[in-house]
């Protein structure tokens, strides 16, 4: 059919200096829901483990726009035993579409953004709507399971200075997660509406971006801090879990308490 569309990932591998083709992966048939006419975008967010064995992607399925239209979110994990790349897991988010995802470096631990993008800074929907992120984990089966939804701040936001998407990080063993969202006063949520008492760093702003940073214990997840330095945008985790890099300061954590610089 030359109107349906379907995207697909490449992988390469280096040796030496050159790179070749390893595989080329394609996503699930789309489910029932989606028929006909299904278009399915595979990769429009990736990431990979830090031995390269295992590959999280998002995947899209969508039909037309208009009366009847269709549009679901999930994502799809690969894994590789020597040269080889098999389909893992298929996991449903309850969404749309997936903005955001994160995989812990040892492959075990996934972070995805659950739901739709909120269209517009300070529109209804995000005074109204809580997103939410989905973590999935695996002992090293293949066997992949939902641990835990943790309402968090990640949006799309579209004002004066343009569109810009939240962002998130799992470190190393996927025990820590960092979730970089907007501030969104009156909401009912307090992973979106923080007041100042929330702040472990830093200043609040009305419509400014924070970091919150979460904790697995056992398989519980908590917030432990939520830090603000207003509009900055540019942060980095550490592999460890125990330092953020955010707003040009380094935070640090020590017997799960975060400190101030």
């Amino acid at each position: 059919d030359a109107n349906v569309l379907t995207e697909v990932v490449y992988l390469y591998q280096r040796s030496g200096s050159g790179w070749t083709q390893q595989a080329l992966l394609t996503p699930p048939s789309a489910p029932p829901t989606c028929t006909p006419s299904c278009k399915t975008a595979l990769g429009s967010q990736l990431a990979l483990s830090s031995d390269g064995n295992v590959l999280a992607a998002s995947v899209r399925y969508s039909t037309s726009a208009g009366s009847g239209s269709t549009a679901i979110g999930a994502v799809v994990t690969y894994a590789r035993s020597n040269a080889t790349w098999a389909q893992q897991a298929y996991l449903e988010t309850g969404g749309t579409l997936v903005s955001a995802l994160s995989l812990a470096g040892d492959g075990k631990t996934l972070a995805v953004n659950e739901g739709a993008l909120d269209p517009l800074h300070g529109a209804a929907t995000v005074a109204t709507t809580t997103p939410f992120v989905r973590i999935f984990a695996q002992p090293g089966t293949g066997t992949w399971s939902q641990q835990a939804r943790i309402p968090a701040g990640l949006v799309h936001a579209l004002d004066i200075t343009g569109s810009r998407y939240s962002t998130m990080a799992l470190n190393h063993d996927g025990s820590t997660l960092a979730v970089h969202g907007l501030n969104v006063p009156g909401h009912t949520t307090p992973e979106l509406s923080l007041k100042p008492s929330d702040l472990s760093c830093g200043s609040l702003a009305a419509d400014g971006w924070h970091m919150a940073l979460f904790a697995r214990n056992g398989n519980a997840w908590q917030r432990q801090a939520a830090i603000s330095r207003g509009l900055e945008g540019s942060w980095a985790l550490a592999s460890d879990g125990n330092g953020l890099f955010y707003g040009n300061a380094l935070f640090t954590r020590s017997n799960g308490a975060w400190v101030c610089p």
